[in-house]
């Protein structure tokens, strides 16, 4: 599940380590009141596209409960680090399993096409 390159083993840790600055960034910045947009931004940033994709699943999550059940999901560090686990398991997901093998299915795809679409070399007839 790990990425077995050395530059997929290099990005991997950047990466987690944007993400851990984010929840780093959210903890210290926890009593100023627009922490958790900036926070949101930061992650959708580092998520992108799929992150659009929970983040608005999310909305709609917390809008029925809202709405049918009167729950009102607060702010804070506790609902940043929830969701920061969710951002992470869906980018990690996205950057680092579906879309690498996405490219080696496209890869093996075209190396096939251009085997299939080579010229054979003449046989001789027996």
């Amino acid at each position: 599940m790990l990425p077995h390159s050395l530059i997929g083993r290099i990005l991997l840790a950047l990466w987690l380590t944007a993400c851990a600055a984010a929840l780093v960034f959210a903890y210290m910045q926890r009593v100023i009141h627009d922490t958790d947009v900036a926070f949101v931004y930061i992650m959708l940033f580092l998520t992108f596209p799929l992150g659009y994709a929970f983040a608005a699943f999310a909305g709609v999550v917390f809008h029925v409960l809202y709405s049918m059940f009167g729950v009102v999901v607060p702010g804070g560090f506790v609902p940043n680090l929830v969701s920061w686990l969710f951002f992470v398991a869906v980018g990690f997901f996205q950057w680092f399993v579906a879309i690498p093998w996405l490219y080696k299915k496209l890869r093996r795809s075209s190396n096939s096409a251009v085997k299939r679409d080579a010229p054979q070399a003449a046989r001789p007839l027996p």
